[in-house]
């Protein structure tokens, strides 16, 4: 009898893509996980500290950006999401 190999974590971990974003009215290109929180994105790889980090549920607003002219919390959307 064989048996599946074993994949180990690296098989679970989602691949790195590259994701178009328009911030700001300037065009950008960031190159992270689809599954990153929009927050993390606009801070650690734009430089952008405007949105906080606070509850991380959404709900307090302090990660609030404006996402096609709506009023977005970042802080639980993925990149994928926003592209």
């Amino acid at each position: 009898m064989t048996s599946t190999p074993e994949w180990g974590a690296a098989a679970r971990v989602p691949a790195v893509e590259v994701f178009a974003l328009r911030v700001n009215s300037r065009s950008c290109t960031v190159t992270c996980r689809g599954d990153a929180p929009l927050l993390y994105v606009l801070r650690n790889d734009l430089g952008l500290l405007g949105s906080r980090f606070g509850c991380g549920l959404g709900q307090c607003g302090a990660c609030m950006v404006l996402l096609d002219g709506h009023p977005t919390p970042s802080c639980d959307l993925p990149v994928r999401a926003a592209e």
